[in-house]
């Protein structure tokens, strides 16, 4: 595959997306909340900004979606085609986690595996990073390394565009008119923007241990006292697990009101800081096997950090930061990981 950088002028980058795949295409509008995905308006995207405030895990993971229909079609719904536009490299890294959780176990979720089938991939490099990010510091990088279909960079008056897959290739073949060679000046201005992002990182990096050694520090930590100020803290609204582009746990409803005559099954997002999370049937003390919140701050903390590599042999905390700003209780969670790796 021709892997060599491309230059897009700015001018053209509208003409690009409207050449991407797929019956829909969302990419990260300027919003009075901050930056966030939308379908195309009269604004450009902003790929310049900072990443957006939502993780792309709806788009793979609806919050809540019918999973299975009885006395009725047992059909798997159809996707259209859509392109993703905009994402960052931590988003990538959180598409690559899922689909270790949903299709490289002993079965794949028909679901998730139709989302993902579905998608086009057009990921940019940071240019800047949010305050909260510290994707250096769990050994990602600013900058996406694999992963996409296309991959812009941007540079002076435009972008460097390079496929990552077949399916980009053929996306630049399609809008080869638009794209010229990437000279020499180019290129090193491409280089030295990611560069200065990965410097501009660098005191998260240092502030927080190698994931490895976190993960020596905390495990078998969850009944340690250290949890407990950070519990005090939490008001259990289950906001973090929200926005957290890896978090994957979810609930089953049963439900007769979709039709007359049928019955359905509901799968929605659920969260394991909540007191409900595991609850089970039957009388008696023990109706949740974490009954009391540091157990559950615990056990989130420790699935990124330990549990994970355990698992997917990676770290499922990216350090994309949008846990700490969406917290009510201003919980940060490497100072959380740095305090009770500190106590042990």
């Amino acid at each position: 595959m021709h892997r060599t950088p491309r230059f897009l002028r700015e001018d053209d980058l509208s003409a690009l997306i409207s050449a991407l795949p797929g019956t829909r295409c969302y990419q990260p509008i300027e919003k009075p909340t901050g930056t966030d995905y939308g379908t195309p308006s009269s604004s450009p995207p902003s790929l310049r900004g900072k990443r957006p405030t939502s993780p792309t895990k709806p788009f793979f993971l609806p919050s809540r979606e019918r999973v299975a229909a009885f006395w009725g079609s047992r059909d798997l719904p159809e996707i259209e085609p859509f392109s993703l536009v905009g994402l960052r490299n931590c988003d990538l890294l959180s598409i690559r986690y899922l689909d270790h959780v949903f299709l490289g176990g002993v079965c794949e979720d028909p679901f998730y595996k139709a989302h993902r089938a579905a998608a086009f991939l057009v990921s940019v490099d940071c240019s800047p990073p949010q305050e909260s990010c510290f994707c250096t510091a769990v050994g990602g990088v600013p900058y996406a390394d694999g992963g996409y279909d296309l991959n812009l960079t941007p540079v002076a008056e435009g972008y460097l565009v390079v496929a990552g897959t077949g399916a980009g290739e053929s996306v630049l073949l399609a809008t080869a008119a638009l794209l010229t060679e990437a000279k020499a000046e180019l290129l090193a201005e491409g280089e030295e923007l990611r560069a200065r992002m990965v410097e501009s990182l660098s005191t998260a990096a240092r502030s927080t241990p190698d994931p490895q050694v976190v993960a020596e520090r905390l495990g078998g930590s969850e009944a340690h006292a250290s949890w407990e100020p950070w519990a005090g803290k939490c008001v259990e609204c289950g906001a973090c697990t929200a926005v957290c582009p890896t978090c994957h746990c979810y609930y089953i409803i049963d439900s007769n009101d979709a039709a007359p005559g049928s019955y359905t099954k509901i799968r929605t997002w659920d969260s394991c800081l909540l007191a409900e999370y595991a609850r089970m049937a039957g009388m008696g003390a023990k109706l949740t096997p974490r009954p009391r919140l540091r157990s559950r701050l615990a056990n989130r903390v420790l699935h990124k950090y330990v549990y994970s590599f355990a698992q997917y042999g990676m770290c499922g905390c990216l350090g994309c930061g949008r846990c700490d700003e969406a917290c009510l209780g201003a919980i940060a969670i490497r100072d959380v990981v740095n305090a009770v790796g500190a106590s042990r």
